[in-house]
């Protein structure tokens, strides 16, 4: 349950563009409120056709958007004249070749979620070689080869990080690279990939101390209490803490 100011502060995070942690003890509704946020957004955006990662169109023709939103190495290789990211030039694409579309946000394209464990790696933030491409290509660093990870799939959309606290301290320093920059660059690629999205995430009141100082800066922290006029919810907390007579 939120307070009137607690929803006050969450709208001016997400309108503003923040990323937001909802903490609060086990059972307080804390990602289903994650849920509802994703529900918020707006579920379609221009795309480019084809792109993996929902490539902003006018990151491949405009400079000025280039620079807030890097564009898809793929999409560089598909559309600029030399097929070189390192040496791009929005301004050469010729914007009638770049197939822009009214996409559809959904799970994978602009929405991701991420269960917070010991055992989800960075790999699974940045994403894997495909080996079916990899046979087909040959190049191991080519960026045609890459799976999208997490972050990756959730580009241009939300991404929902459950008990984010129980991320390894390894694998919060991706997402915070993410979070600063706004681009991801898998270990096994030399391109660096667009993942800019708004980061949801949860947290129970044990593992707050397991998040690290700078990936705990980037977000807004907003307590989740119990609603307590909540039957269901008053019977968790008898049964968590009964009473001693």
């Amino acid at each position: 349950m939120l307070s009137a100011s607690t929803y006050d502060d969450l709208v001016t995070a997400l309108v503003s563009g923040a990323h937001v942690l909802f903490f609060g003890p086990s059972g307080a509704g804390k990602t289903s409120l994650a849920r509802d946020v994703w529900e918020l957004f707006p579920k379609e955006a221009w795309v480019v056709e084809g792109c993996p990662v929902l490539d902003h169109p006018l990151s491949l023709v405009d400079p000025a958007t280039a620079l807030r939103f890097p564009p898809c190495p793929i999409c560089v290789r598909r559309f600029s004249p030399s097929g070189d990211p390192g040496s791009f030039d929005p301004s050469s694409v010729d914007a009638t070749k770049v197939p822009a579309v009214y996409g559809h946000l959904r799970e994978g394209f602009g929405f991701a979620r991420l269960q917070g464990s010991s055992e989800v790696f960075p790999d699974h933030l940045t994403g894997n070689v495909n080996l079916r491409k990899l046979e087909e290509i040959g190049d191991p660093m080519s960026p045609l080869v890459m799976e999208p990870g997490k972050l990756l799939q959730a580009n241009r959309g939300v991404l929902l990080v459950d008990e984010i606290g129980k991320l390894p301290l390894g694998t919060q320093n991706v997402l915070l690279q993410a979070l600063q920059e706004g681009t991801v660059t898998p270990s096994k690629s030399r391109e660096t990939f667009p993942a800019a999205f708004i980061a949801v995430a949860t947290s129970n009141l044990s593992d707050l101390d397991n998040i690290n100082d700078p990936l705990s800066d980037r977000l807004t922290s907003l307590h989740v209490g119990y609603n307590p006029h909540h039957a269901d919810n008053r019977r968790i907390v008898a049964i968590g803490h009964p009473r001693r007579s």
